[in-house]
């Protein structure tokens, strides 16, 4: 998906600022990025809406239209009380999200944990771990070593994933 950076366009603005930007000619004002695109869709009329819970920005609504856009207070309260559902509504899927990726973490972690137990073998334990470390922190590898105190060597006694061939032999 697109990314627009905090100094850069209308989106930009919005972020920055957390206010709501409206133009009814988008070729008038310089925050706009890619004028031609626009008159290539017909599109004439932007504003954009900063979804915030607390002070975090969560989104931007953005809308344009081939006309300039002509808001009644009862439209604006309509939209605001959109922008309000939808903060509530982002906010709440964000903090499923991290809920349900603590309890993945947690489980992962117990099940490594059962079958770590399960095993005294040197080459299975490492298995063990490097598989969870790259499950777990969604690494490219993941390389466990043995330290040999007597020579101050460390033996590479598994790797896994495409970053972890740099280290083996």
């Amino acid at each position: 998906s697109p990314r627009v950076s905090y100094d850069r366009g209308g989106i930009g603005w919005v972020a920055r600022t957390r206010q709501m930007f409206a133009v009814d000619d988008i070729a008038s004002d310089p925050r706009i990025l890619h004028p031609e695109w626009w008159t290539r869709w017909n599109l004439r009329a932007y504003v954009a809406y900063p979804v915030v819970a607390g002070n975090r920005l969560l989104a931007i609504l953005s809308l344009a239209h081939p006309e300039p856009i002509a808001f009644t207070d009862d439209m604006r309260d309509m939209i605001e009380m959109f922008v309000a559902q939808a903060a509530v509504a982002v906010q709440n899927a964000r903090l499923y999200q991290e809920a349900q990726h603590r309890r993945d973490v947690a489980e992962g972690l117990a099940r490594i944990a059962r079958e770590l137990t399960g095993t005294l073998e040197e080459g299975r334990i490492g298995e063990l771990i490097t598989h969870g470390v790259l499950e777990l922190l969604r690494t490219r590898g993941a390389t466990l070593y043995r330290y040999e105190e007597d020579t101050g060597r460390l033996i590479a006694i598994v790797g896994h994933g495409p970053s972890a061939e740099v280290t083996r032999g």
